[in-house]
């Protein structure tokens, strides 16, 4: 049982071996009353469904981890769980449920004394910091994440700190800054499409349009997104909305609405970290902007905003206020002047109060 565990911890660029594993897992955990066999099954099986549509099965057997491992009273592996069912609650949209599981997280790993835990939780309440606009509490969080985190996470912590400091960065106006480091991880890393997405946003705020239009049109295609559809997807995808709309490119808007319509009322989220780039309806609705889909841009945007309100996201409320804003200034019906320049300035305000970089 503990061979085959540990083997769905391996990689594999075919994820078929690895399900099969936990499931066998999962099956022979059953045959016992185990709570730990059983949490350790299931928390194999969370880690070995990572594609973009396994969501809810992956988020059941995270919960159900958390659940069994606590029934076990086994403190590393319940927080090892909750890391996970974490970051499913927030792509869920429970964020309610996820900043309650937060608070648990961080209380029984700073009483239990398990740094490898706490700087986890650190990272997490910064990305949630950044995420809600509190751009100071959440660099000063971060920072002291990486301090803590480089001794016990290694690579793991100065990754999840990258993450971070790109998203500040984007709020605040310093991506230009960022241009050169992506280029060169790119040359290392041509196959990663992470550093291609971390480019071409870079490259907009840089300026330099025809550079990002070359990466945009690698990346999004007539037949699709050449991204994997796995747990990155969906962050990836909200990030080449932001560029294609920057370079007033129709068809691949199209393209970029059409591959996160079916997972609109979820939340763009990144890495154990749990970085929130806010609900993926804001970031349709600028596709369908762009994409001259008014109706759906309409609908999508004061659902994102909703959401964002709900959520806390105010730089992302921000923006989704902006842009359907633009929406009623396009449609032009009795009444749309008035309230795109409520929203406008209701955006503006917004911007103003938390230090974002709100583009026109």
């Amino acid at each position: 049982m503990r061979s085959m565990l540990a083997s769905v911890l391996v990689p594999s660029a075919d994820p078929t071996r690895r399900r099969a594993l936990a499931e066998e897992a999962i099956e022979i955990a059953g045959a016992r009353d185990d709570p730990e066999l059983r949490a350790s099954a299931q928390l194999a099986r969370r880690l070995a469904l990572s594609e973009l549509d396994e969501l809810p099965a992956r988020s059941e057997a995270a919960f159900i981890a958390v659940r069994e491992a606590g029934r076990a009273s086994n403190a590393p592996l319940e927080l090892t769980a909750m890391l996970f069912a974490l970051t499913d609650l927030m792509e869920l949209g429970r964020v309610d449920e996820h900043l309650a599981m937060l608070a648990t997280f961080r209380t029984r790993a700073a009483d239990l004394h398990l740094t490898q835990f706490e700087v986890y939780g650190m990272f997490m309440d910064a990305a949630r910091l950044l995420a809600t606009g509190r751009y100071e509490d959440a660099q000063r969080m971060a920072d002291d994440a990486l301090a803590r985190g480089v001794r016990s996470h290694g690579v793991n912590a100065e990754i999840a700190y990258a993450g971070i400091w790109y998203r500040l960065a984007a709020d605040l106006g310093r991506l230009p800054s960022t241009v050169a480091e992506s280029e060169k991880m790119v040359a290392l890393h041509p196959r990663l499409r992470m550093w291609q997405v971390a480019l071409v946003r870079g490259l907009i705020d840089a300026g330099r349009h025809d550079d990002a239009a070359k990466v945009l049109a690698e990346l999004v295609r007539p037949d699709g997104v050449q991204l994997r559809r796995n747990q990155m997807f969906l962050p990836q995808v909200c990030t080449l909305v932001e560029v294609a709309d920057a370079l007033g490119d129709p068809m691949r808007s199209f393209v970029l609405q059409r591959a996160l319509e079916p997972y609109v009322g979820r939340v763009a989220v990144s890495g154990l970290a749990g970085i929130c780039i806010g609900p993926v309806s804001g970031y349709a609705g600028q596709a369908a902007l762009t994409a001259g889909d008014l109706g759906a841009a309409e609908r999508y945007l004061r659902q994102g905003v909703a959401e964002n309100v709900a959520h806390g996201t105010r730089p992302h409320e921000a923006r989704a206020r902006r842009d359907l804003a633009r929406v009623l200034r396009q449609r032009i019906a009795k009444g749309d002047a008035d309230e795109a320049q409520r929203l406008e300035a209701e955006a503006r305000q917004i911007a103003s109060d938390i230090g974002l970089v709100l583009d026109s």
